[in-house]
């Protein structure tokens, strides 16, 4: 016996569905998250951004050390990630992905041929360095 199986709103309904899901994994684009630059709304991939290759529009880099993260490094740039929303990491591999990255600490932190390499993979990238304080205003103006 075979079974028949009615062609009616709920099949279209069901076939819509699907299509909207496909519609939506191809396009990163998400409608309940606004970038705080364009005011375009976004799903934390900027749709300009992925189309150069760029998955991260701000990267904040930090350094690591042998005993581990400093607080105070996490509590200076904690103002500037609630306002711009910019990715924090540790990874010159992540920081590569990024349209921009600013990396903290001085020269001997982040040799200047690192930073190199990063333009060479298309990054813009800014360092800013000194004491607690002027990290956190050189931040601030941004």
């Amino acid at each position: 016996m075979t079974e028949q199986h009615e062609e009616g709103p709920e099949t279209d309904i069901k076939e819509k569905d699907i299509e909207q899901a496909v519609e939506e994994e191809n396009n990163p684009v998400d409608k309940f998250s606004t970038d705080s630059c364009s005011g375009r709304e976004t799903h934390g991939i900027h749709s300009d951004d992925a189309a150069k290759g760029r998955l991260i529009r701000h990267y904040l880099l930090l350094p690591t050390y042998e005993w581990g993260i400093a607080d105070w490094h996490l509590d200076i740039i904690r103002p500037f990630v609630k306002k711009h929303a910019a990715t924090v990491g540790f990874s010159l591999e992540e920081a590569a992905l990024a349209e921009m990255v600013t990396a903290i600490g001085n020269d001997q932190t982040f040799p200047e041929e690192l930073l190199d390499r990063l333009r060479s993979a298309g990054c813009k990238v800014e360092r800013i360095d000194g004491d607690g304080t002027t990290i956190a205003s050189k931040l601030a103006e941004r």
